[in-house]
């Protein structure tokens, strides 16, 4: 099975760091281990969850598994740009 959600649980993870950073003034470098467990525990909740359901109703379990992760995806990039928003920002020096 391919996770075509890897990419977009990564970036999360690193807004995640970045809120982290503003709200409490942790280090992102310092904040990377909580946040890869946290992630850790979503991505490993989401697949008992999704997965397993799907591949055992379907006939073709690569092709649900690639449009369910897929599926994913689209739903956490659409998610992020909620709520981050997609406008460039200038950065102060």
């Amino acid at each position: 099975m391919l996770n075509f959600a890897h990419g977009q649980l990564i970036i999360a993870g690193a807004f995640a760091s970045y809120v982290l950073f503003k709200a409490t003034g942790i280090s992102p470098i310092l904040s990377v281990p909580a946040v890869a467990f946290l992630f850790f525990i979503a991505g490993w909740v989401a697949y008992y969850l999704l997965i397993p359901r799907r591949l055992l109703r379907g006939d073709d379990p690569e092709t649900m598994s690639f449009l369910l992760t897929y599926g994913l995806s689209l739903a956490l990039t659409a998610a992020m740009v909620l709520v981050f928003e997609a406008d460039s920002r200038p950065r102060s020096p």
